[in-house]
């Protein structure tokens, strides 16, 4: 397939991918407005379907730009999405924790909405960008901030669990407000430990790039 092949192909995939977040985030509302277990049981198969999509999309990205989909404003925005789908994921996983989708989701879904009203041009990159630098840097960052997406979507529960009339659904799918700090904790750790590669990374991308570790 040439360049413009695999970019054709993004634009399908990219579109694709941001109905099925759309569709994952209808149901994760209808799961928590109705309690009703079917519609949430769905919306997280979208959601392994939708991260798969996405994955295709930066991977077909990158081949048709021939580099890593990391240096504008649209690829940054739709890789920091990805981020925040994949430590969702990597929670929901670990604590079984569904009720957790309907708030994260509007935030993936708002940031792939802003990435959709980027320009997709591929332009060809500035010599301090021609860096290996640049794939830890930016990879790094984009873990960071999905799992302080995580731990935003995690804190805005807490503040709405004691508002929340204790019954077997709440009791089954919120964690009491204890547990919902130690998930937002770890979600903020990830976050920061990531955030330091990136601050690391940044400064000696600087100093190979111009000399200077904070210019």
């Amino acid at each position: 397939m040439t360049s413009e092949q695999f970019l054709n192909l993004e634009n399908i995939v990219f579109t694709v991918t941001m109905v099925v977040y759309l569709a994952a985030m209808a149901l994760y509302f209808l799961f928590f407005a109705l309690k009703n277990e079917k519609p949430g049981k769905i919306a997280d198969k979208l959601m392994v379907v939708a991260f798969i999509l996405h994955t295709v999309a930066l991977v077909t990205r990158g081949l048709g730009a021939g580099r890593l989909p990391l240096t504008n404003q649209y690829e940054f925005a739709t890789s920091f999405a990805w981020g925040i789908c994949l430590c969702y994921l990597i929670f929901l996983w670990k604590y079984k924790f569904r009720a957790l989708g309907a708030f994260v989701t509007p935030v993936i879904f708002l940031i792939i909405g802003y990435a959709a009203m980027q320009s997709r041009e591929v332009k060809e990159l500035m010599p301090a960008l021609r860096s290996n630098w640049l794939a830890i840097h930016v990879s790094s960052a984009i873990i960071s901030y999905g799992a302080f997406g995580v731990s935003f979507a995690v804190s805005l529960m807490f503040l709405i669990r004691e508002k929340l009339k204790n019954n077997s659904f709440w009791e089954t799918h919120i964690p009491q407000k204890e547990k919902l700090d130690l998930i937002s904790y770890r979600a903020v750790s990830l976050g920061f430990l990531f955030l330091t590669f990136v601050i690391i990374s940044g400064a000696i991308w600087a100093e190979r790039a111009w000399g200077s570790y904070w210019s």
